[in-house]
């Protein structure tokens, strides 16, 4: 797993949700839904992520299923940008 899309992802977190929950000490395997993030911050985190990878999510992976924890979208940014 690649510890520079993590840490991209990880200060993503922290600038999206900064104000709405406690992102000190989120972790890769940390589950999604755990955080308190709503549907709406969600969204903004995934246009946050495709802005800053340069990638699309292909809407049939947009359910909330496909990404239990952030290292599910760590991984699935390395499979959608190599």
């Amino acid at each position: 797993m690649s510890e520079r899309i993590l840490n991209k992802l990880l200060k993503i977190f922290r600038e999206e949700l900064g104000e709405n929950i406690n992102v000190a000490s989120i972790k890769g395997e940390d589950e999604i839904n755990s955080l308190g993030i709503n549907s709406v911050s969600f969204i903004k985190v995934l246009v946050a992520i495709e802005s800053a990878f340069d990638f699309e999510f292909n809407d049939e992976d947009l359910i909330s299923e496909r990404f239990v924890t952030i290292n599910d979208l760590v991984q699935y940014i390395e499979e959608n940008i190599e």
